[in-house]
């Protein structure tokens, strides 16, 4: 059960990460067409995902 759990945690955990930069992907080759505010605002969808990413990997350990 705790091994189910933790894997659980670990696959949201990735799909936080693959999400992430998905979004800066996306941001980064329509940049010409976005505002600085909306580029920031993905910008900081980014690296709030990656760090959701590195905590749960870090409370897992």
């Amino acid at each position: 059960r705790q091994e189910a759990l933790t894997r659980f945690i670990l696959s949201l955990s990735d799909q936080q990460l693959v999400t992430g930069l998905g979004i800066l992907v996306a941001a980064v080759s329509n940049q010409c067409t976005l505002s600085g505010a909306e580029f920031d605002i993905a910008l900081s969808l980014a690296w709030f995902s990656a760090t959701v990413h590195l905590v749960a990997l870090d409370v897992l350990q």
